[in-house]
C-alpha cells in the first residue's frame, strides 16, 4: 500500500508540473547499473541467472542517479518476475550514436503484441489475473516512462510470447567528464 501511494504521488506530482527529478548532475551510468546489480543480486531467486554486462569505459549522462536507479530496478525486477526457473535476465550497457543504450533482456513469458502498445499506460496490467503481490498495479512502467521522458530519454519494448522480452532504454550522452 505504501508503494502504491508513493507511485501515485510521484505520477500526480509529475502531472502537476512539480519536479520529481531531483539534483541532476553528470553521472557515470556504470555506477548506477552497478548499484542496481548489487541490489538485484540480493533479491533474485537462485534459479534465475542474472548477468550485468557493463563496459570498462565511463558512459556519462546528465541525470538524477536515484531516479535512473529506480528505472533500472523496476525493469530488472519485472524481468525477473517474468522469467521462470532456469531462465536468464541480462542487463547490458553500451554507447553508440551519442547515446547510452541499456537493454534489459529476459527469457521469460514474453508480452503479446496487443499488450506491448499499452504496457506504459497507467494501471495497465498484462495479466489481470496475477495478484497485486506478484503483478503490481500497473504503475511501474508508467513511472519508468515518465522518468525517462524527464531525462530526454526513451524506452521501447520488443517481445515474443513464450520467448522473452527486451526493454531498450536510450539516454542522451553528455561529453562532460
Amino acid at each position: 500500500l505504501i508503494r502504491l501511494v508513493s507511485d501515485l504521488l510521484q505520477l500526480a506530482r509529475a502531472d502537476a508540473g512539480q519536479a520529481i527529478i531531483n539534483q541532476q548532475e553528470v553521472v557515470d551510468l556504470r555506477l548506477v547499473l552497478t548499484s542496481v546489480e548489487d541490489t538485484v543480486m540480493v533479491i533474485a531467486p537462485e534459479q534465475i541467472e542474472v548477468q550485468f554486462i557493463i563496459p570498462p569505459t565511463p558512459i556519462y549522462v546528465f541525470a538524477d542517479s536515484d531516479r535512473l536507479k529506480q528505472v533500472f530496478l523496476n525493469l530488472t525486477n519485472n524481468a525477473i518476475k517474468a522469467t521462470q526457473a532456469g531462465g536468464k535476465v541480462t542487463v547490458t550497457l553500451r554507447f553508440t550514436n551519442n547515446q547510452a543504450i541499456i537493454r534489459v533482456i529476459d527469457t521469460g513469458i514474453g508480452i503479446a503484441p496487443a499488450d506491448q502498445q499499452r504496457i506504459f499506460d497507467r494501471f495497465y496490467r498484462v495479466d489481470s489475473s496475477r495478484s497485486h503481490a506478484t503483478g503490481g498495479v500497473g504503475l511501474g512502467l508508467a513511472i519508468v516512462k515518465k522518468i525517462l521522458d524527464l531525462h530526454r530519454g526513451t524506452v521501447r519494448v520488443e517481445s515474443v510470447p513464450g520467448r522473452g522480452t527486451v526493454f531498450f532504454v536510450y539516454l542522451p550522452e553528455t561529453h562532460n567528464n
